[in-house]
């Protein structure tokens, strides 16, 4: 259960840029979209709850993160083209966490988990640097470390 609810934590902490975007120019968007998916999610959550227990529900409010990231991206596109780039690297990043998390839920055992999760910081560190991290970002975090 605590795997899924990682995974919707992770996957609502990147939809807030497309959130925000979408609220700077439309604020009503969002509601509406809460009040559609409102419903929805409340049912299959129920339906969720009954048919797989509290791990079922967990999958559940993880998929409604991932579907409501989805619907903001494409408010994003629709509303401001020009922001769109901005929200462009959360697909790949979306989709990394995804086989990330999927490969560690398929793992057994605590050794097993921690050394695939020094391989995947391992990975991970040097790809945010370069691809993540503008130029002025990384100067700061140099000179930063070089002051302390």
């Amino acid at each position: 259960m605590l795997q899924w609810l990682a995974v919707g934590v992770l996957v609502f902490s990147l939809n807030q840029l497309a959130s925000g975007l979408v609220q700077s120019g439309r604020p009503d968007l969002t509601a509406k979209l809460a009040f559609v998916e409102l419903p929805l999610y409340l049912f299959s959550f129920w339906l969720a709850l009954r048919a797989g227990g509290i791990e079922a529900a967990a999958a559940v409010w993880a998929a409604r993160a991932v579907i409501e990231g989805a619907v903001l991206v494409l408010f994003v596109r629709r509303l401001s083209p020009a922001s769109a780039s901005a929200v462009a690297p959360l697909a790949p990043a979306l989709v990394a966490a995804g086989v990330a998390f999927a490969i560690a839920f398929a793992l057994n055992g605590v050794a097993a988990k921690a050394v695939f999760l020094g391989v995947t910081l391992a990975v991970f560190a040097p790809l945010a640097w370069r691809r993540i991290l503008r130029a002025e970002e990384r100067t700061r975090i140099r000179a930063r470390f070089a002051g302390a």
